[in-house]
């Protein structure tokens, strides 16, 4: 499938589904003020919104392209966030988090809940962006969420999120030319030098409310 092609089916899943990309946008504000305000306190809450980030990109993967590789991927990555969800190996409280990783994930996140390309304007982006609809936002704005747990992250699903933001990163900017995809490629990298070369500390063994 031509580059053409996939960027086409992208702007059509993206025009498809305006509201549901308002309701992300939404609904990602409100978690994050939920984190802000109680941290480890809402953990499920955090770890159901990334089952439903993840689920809604699987759905419309169906309709109107019918991806059958984006479905594989977020059908894996569904399952995995379902997993973290039901049995929880992150530590959300946030102890231990470097300062450097707070930053990073603030402006990366900010980046794939904007996220302008396939936008008229930059400021409806703002409200109404493909985050929650298709890949490369959505995996900025969850990844980061990761990288604000780190080294208290699930080590698992923390590396398979890596994998796939390195594939679409380097995908979305290098062959697809969406410039925006090199935040998503350099996140990526910066979390995989993180997950190799720093190092990880098993989090304390408690549940997780």
């Amino acid at each position: 499938m031509s580059s053409e092609r996939i960027l086409a089916g992208l702007q059509m899943t993206v025009n498809t589904y305006s509201g549901l990309r308002v309701v992300h946008h939404i609904l990602l504000i409100v978690v994050f003020i939920f984190f802000i305000s109680f941290k480890e306190r809402v953990s499920r809450l955090v770890s159901l919104y990334t089952v439903l980030a993840f689920l809604t990109i699987f759905l419309t993967s169906l309709a109107p392209i019918g991806n059958i590789f984006y479905l594989v991927v977020f059908g894996i990555l569904t399952t995995l966030a379902i997993l973290e969800f039901l049995n929880p190996k992150t530590d959300y409280s946030m102890k231990g988090t470097p300062t450097i990783n707070v930053v990073i994930a603030l402006l990366s996140g900010f980046l794939g809940f904007w996220y302008p390309h396939f936008m008229e304007g930059y400021f409806k982006a703002l409200y109404a962006s493909p985050y929650g609809i298709i890949p490369c936002p959505t995996l900025l704005v969850i990844l980061s969420f990761f990288l604000v747990f780190y080294p208290y992250s699930h080590k698992f699903f923390h590396w398979i999120l890596t994998i796939v933001g390195l594939f679409f990163g380097f995908f979305g900017f290098f062959v697809l030319k969406v410039r925006i995809d090199l935040a998503l490629l350099a996140l990526s990298l910066y979390t995989l030098y993180s997950l190799i070369l720093l190092g990880a500390k098993k989090p304390e063994e408690k549940e997780i409310k």
